[in-house]
């Protein structure tokens, strides 16, 4: 019988505990991309380095709950990175979006790096909303860069779609918004001559002047007019 009675006193203590921490208070966000589309020129001699971000804001109800809640934002990129066709077709532009800066950290739709880290992943972090605070706004940037030494065909390079997703706490979380980006790059193309050209000639037949005379006679004048003389004409 004492065993049971203690039994039943733990039951009671826990639920006493649970229900003095009060539950996380409901939030929702969203989240936008910039720029998007991705667009720029690319030539094969240098990387090409495009910055942008994403910008996620929150609300919450009640907005007196003062804890932190966690977010995730996945990209559905592999760890080898994108691959953009031309949009004739025949050749494609290969590309990275990195979380850290440009050349560190994949930016991947798996794992939980911190805004810190420099391993391929991810994005966890944890809002801050303040105390009393009912809205927030951050950014979070990623970095875009299509490497050097693509030597493809000249045209304009087209990605579809690449979702960003966002969600609540980790990878198993709700989704809370979801964005994509969306990319045009353009290569121009390159003409030069490979040998120098040889002289043009160019001939012509330059103006000269020609004497002209008038339809009259130089002493003929009219009533009122003064007599026509010769004229040069050109």
């Amino acid at each position: 019988m004492d065993f049971l009675l203690r039994a039943f006193a733990r039951v009671l203590a826990l639920a006493g505990l649970c229900a003095a921490s009060p539950a996380w208070a409901l939030f929702a966000c969203s989240i936008t991309a910039a720029p998007s589309p991705v667009v720029g020129i690319y030539a094969a001699a240098a990387n090409r380095d495009i910055a942008g971000s994403f910008t996620v804001t929150c609300t919450r109800n009640p907005n007196t709950d003062d804890r932190k809640p966690y977010i995730w934002i996945g990209i559905d990129q592999p760890a080898g990175g994108q691959s953009m066709p031309r949009d004739i077709g025949g050749s494609s532009l290969n590309y990275f979006v990195y979380r850290r800066n440009f050349g560190q950290a994949v930016w991947l739709n798996s794992g939980a790096q911190s805004a810190g880290s420099n391993t391929a992943g991810a994005l966890r972090v944890r809002l801050d909303f303040g105390n009393g605070g009912a809205a927030l706004t951050e950014t979070y940037n990623f970095y875009f860069r299509i490497p050097a030494g693509q030597n493809v065909a000249a045209g304009v390079y087209i990605d579809a779609p690449v979702a960003v997703t966002l969600r609540n706490d980790n990878q198993a979380g709700a989704v809370m918004g979801t964005t994509a980006l969306n990319t045009r790059i353009s290569i121009q193309h390159n003409c030069r001559f490979s040998i120098s050209p040889a002289p043009v000639p160019v001939n012509y037949t330059a103006f000269r002047q020609r004497r002209r005379r008038s339809r009259f006679p130089s002493n003929w004048s009219a009533p009122g007019a003064r007599p026509t003389p010769w004229r040069w004409m050109r």
